[in-house]
């Protein structure tokens, strides 16, 4: 049996790079291809081959995560739980939540997994090595899950955590639908002004020897500039976002967004109160499901990505734990945990009483951002509401003001 280094696209056209094991090497095409792989690359490996990092102009730029919604992998997580209540066979799980898949790239990867336990695979294994869309706590859990023989109630356990990280997520984004409706209607309406009715009127003036009011002539002026450079605007924006996403592939950079967005007033508050809530929870599960408690910080910060903001503290808490130290000095260390947060860690760490606290911190941690939260769009709305009306009704006043100027030049 020789291992064979291969390069390709899948299905959906993403490229795919791994190893797989074969008698031959027209047995491991045969193999790639029963996957759905367009192989381009495939060559034995060698003991000297060590993967090398893709440049950073040759990586593929990403406008949303390649990673599945919460609530995708939270019905995938209630469907596994209901399957191995049921006792049925593994093969006829995978088939089922295969066909039962409404995406694409989650059925296919469920049937690389039943290929691979066909071959005497493990499930928890081959997950992992087809995984492309659920995130790292899924796998986690799958590992732990079938070590304990435990797996219908911590599946089900990890399906109400992502169904409440999806609920958390919905809350927020119906809470701002008004306001963004408001934001676009003003942006709508001034361009309107700005781009048909301004020109419009600057001819009556012109025809009567007059000059537009100031409001007027700014309006003409701004007209002026977006008729003239409209494309090269449009290509800046199209270079700013390109540039932007570019960047955020770095783990470094959005290590620094995330710090960024802590130091914002309000907004700082709620997303580092809702981002420990998340660890908290996600902590506590891997510690009750048995992992090792440096283990169980390293996949719950990796769950949630280096967009979190304390990916790196949580990392060093594992180091910390593995070096016969505690986690609360690193978690202490980081000055955008709340001290409240902090002193009850080291309380449960101190007591052997880890995972019940984290369960009282994350409950404790997503009141406080959902009464903050209500706070905040509680306030936003009438204040948009208030400023909007203030301009448009503004811009209203200047030109009917205009408008009345025509008529009093005309008679």
């Amino acid at each position: 049996m020789g291992s064979y280094q291969y390069s390709g696209y899948d299905a959906s056209g993403r490229e795919e790079a791994g190893a797989i094991d074969a008698a031959t090497e027209s047995l491991a095409f045969e193999h790639l291809q029963s996957r759905g792989i367009t192989v381009f690359a495939l060559e034995p490996s060698s003991a000297e081959y060590i993967p090398t990092a893709v440049p950073w102009y040759r990586r593929d730029i990403r406008f949303r995560s390649s990673q599945l919604s919460a609530e995708d992998q939270a019905a995938t997580a209630d469907l596994l739980a209901s399957l191995f209540s049921a006792g049925l066979a593994l093969p006829e799980i995978i088939r089922i939540t295969a066909s039962s898949a409404g995406r694409t790239e989650v059925r296919m990867q469920f049937e690389r997994i039943g290929q691979k336990v066909a071959e005497g695979g493990s499930f928890a294994v081959a997950f992992e090595q087809e995984n492309k869309g659920f995130a790292p706590i899924f796998v986690s859990f799958l590992k732990v899950s079938e070590a304990s023989n435990a797996l219908p109630t911590l599946l089900r356990s990890l399906s109400s955590f992502l169904s409440k990280q999806n609920q958390v997520r919905q809350k927020v984004l119906s809470a701002l639908i008004y306001p963004l409706i408001l934001v676009l209607a003003s942006l709508g309406l001034f361009l309107i002004v700005t781009l048909y009715l301004a020109p419009n009127l600057e001819p009556l003036f012109a025809a009567a020897g007059q000059e537009p009011p100031g409001t007027l002539s700014a309006l003409l002026a701004l007209n002026d500039f977006l008729v003239r450079f409209w494309m090269w605007l449009l290509l800046a924006l199209a270079g700013g976002v390109l540039a932007i996403a570019s960047l955020l592939q770095h783990e470094r950079s959005q290590r620094l967004l995330a710090r960024m967005k802590f130091r914002l007033p309000v907004f700082g508050t709620i997303t580092r109160l809702f981002t420990l809530s998340q660890l908290a929870q996600a902590i506590e599960l891997l510690l009750t499901s048995g992992m090792p408690q440096s283990e169980a910080f390293r996949q719950a910060s990796a769950s949630l990505g280096a967009s979190s903001g304390f990916h790196g503290t949580f990392l060093e808490a594992a180091d910390a734990v593995e070096s016969g130290l505690t986690a609360t000095g690193p978690i202490d260390a980081d000055p955008h945990i709340p001290a409240g947060f902090k002193e009850l860690f080291r309380v449960g760490e101190e007591t052997n009483r880890l995972p019940s606290t984290l369960a009282a911190l994350s409950e404790t941690m997503s009141a406080q951002a959902d009464r903050q939260t209500q706070r905040l769009l509680g306030l936003l709305t009438p204040v948009l509401t208030l400023v909007i009306g203030s301009g448009i009704g503004f811009l209203i006043y200047t030109l009917m003001g205009a408008i009345l100027e025509i008529n009093e030049i005309a008679f």
